[in-house]
């Protein structure tokens, strides 16, 4: 199966990649979610959005933010 990153924005050279989830509070969600990200082999930020209820984390070099956070503002990249 392969493994496609949700979205990429581009900012001039700069990149972002971005996944999104609903739900990653089981472990097996989280590495699915995360794999997309890791697979790519590049310097640029990789952000995993979803509902964790938590503050921003890094997980394997992937910043992992809150939904509701995010789009009140409270949490950015």
């Amino acid at each position: 199966m392969p493994k496609e990153v949700d979205s990429i924005a581009k900012r001039g050279s700069e990149l972002v990649y971005i996944q999104v989830s609903d739900d990653i509070s089981f472990e097996s969600t989280l590495e699915r979610e995360l794999a997309p990200l890791l697979s790519v082999r590049d310097a640029f930020p990789k952000v995993l959005i979803a509902r964790t209820r938590h503050e921003p984390y890094t997980r394997e070099g992937v910043l992992v933010l809150d939904l509701a956070r995010w789009l009140l503002g409270e949490q950015g990249f």
